[in-house]
Order: C-alpha cells, then sequence, then structure tokens
C-alpha cells in the first residue's frame, strides 16, 4: 500500500511540473513572441486553464485533502492500536462480543467470584 501511494505521490508530482514547465513556456511566449491577434484569446484561455489546474494540484498536496489524509491515516493507526491493546488483554478463554457502530454495552468487573 505504501508503495502504490509512493507512485501516486511521484506521479502527481510529476504532472505538477509538467504543468508549471507548460505555464512558464506560454508567459515566456506571451513575453517574447508576437502573438497574431487572432490567436491572443486562444493562449489566454489555456494559460488561465494551466494556472487554474497548477492552483488545484498545489492545494490538494498542502491544503485540506492533505490534512484530511493525515488525519483518516491517523485515525488508521489509533485504531489498529486499539484493537492490538484490546486484543493483548482479553484472555483467549474468555468470550468476546462485537458491537455494531454507534451500539453500546455495559461491562461490570468481576473479580472471579472473591468477596
Amino acid at each position: 500500500m505504501k508503495d502504490q501511494q509512493e507512485v501516486l505521490n511521484l506521479g502527481g508530482a510529476s504532472i505538477a511540473m509538467a504543468l508549471v514547465a507548460i505555464l512558464a513556456y506560454l508567459c515566456w511566449t506571451l513575453a517574447t513572441q508576437e502573438i497574431p491577434a487572432s490567436n491572443e484569446n486562444i493562449l489566454f484561455a489555456v494559460v488561465g486553464v494551466v494556472a487554474t489546474q497548477i492552483t488545484q494540484i498545489v492545494s490538494f498536496f498542502f491544503g485540506s485533502s492533505q490534512s484530511s489524509k493525515k488525519q483518516s491515516e491517523t485515525i488508521d493507526k489509533l485504531a489498529q492500536t486499539t484493537h492490538q491493546a484490546q486484543s493483548a488483554a482479553l484472555p483467549s478463554d474468555k468470550a468476546t462480543v462485537t458491537l455494531a457502530p454507534g451500539a453500546s454495552a455495559t461491562v461490570e468487573a468481576s473479580d472471579g467470584g472473591h468477596p
């Protein structure tokens, strides 16, 4: 799973770098070349689209989506740790009860019949 995520991160970074290169080329073209009047609107539209895509990529990697992803990973780790701790704490000869999400149960401690 971690390897798959690394590949996705690399892919996203590659796309972002390609879009930055395209935007740089388009800006260079606007600054140094004479653009025919019939093509100006098309070029400006393409520059706007590329700039918007770069903004979305930066927002994903550094914005709330990344924070949400980290939060989900933390919750998953905590759930796994809790499950491992509960498994270690319960003796194997005791019955276990699985509750549905949102359900509740009352547990009473017993000292094994000792007064």
